[in-house]
């Protein structure tokens, strides 16, 4: 894969489609086996766990919408930074979340992977 901005922002899209579609094979490709992925509440899941949240778990990601998106390319790093409002179902009950988040993608011998996510409730 090529090192472009629009590599990256075409990557993000096809995660955030994926969780909405609850497309864990899609996720599996795009997901790094060293994730680390820090919810807006400061729960942490590695790859593992967050692909059988999306297979299996009480969380369903009905919406997710990506809002002023700013991408960096650092060497085979690339650090994204934006919004995101996110509609949830969690156990059924409807959260309605606005976020500010980092992410952060790796160029490694499998090509792009989505290594880390952090982000935060903007209040």
């Amino acid at each position: 894969m090529s090192y472009s901005i629009d590599t990256i922002d075409d990557l993000e899209q096809q995660r955030f489609d994926a969780m909405t579609s609850g497309d864990a094979e899609t996720l599996d490709a795009l997901l790094s086996e060293t994730l680390t992925y820090t919810h807006s509440h400061g729960g942490t899941d590695t790859k593992m766990v967050f692909l059988d949240n999306v297979r299996n778990g009480p969380v369903r990601y009905r919406v997710a919408e990506r809002l002023d998106t700013e991408i960096r390319l650092v060497g085979e790093t690339a650090v994204v930074a934006g919004r995101a409002k996110l509609a949830v179902s969690f156990k059924d009950q409807p959260i309605d979340l606005d976020l500010r988040y980092t992410a952060v993608w790796i160029h490694g011998d499998v090509g792009w992977q989505f290594e880390a996510w952090q982000s935060t409730n903007i209040a």
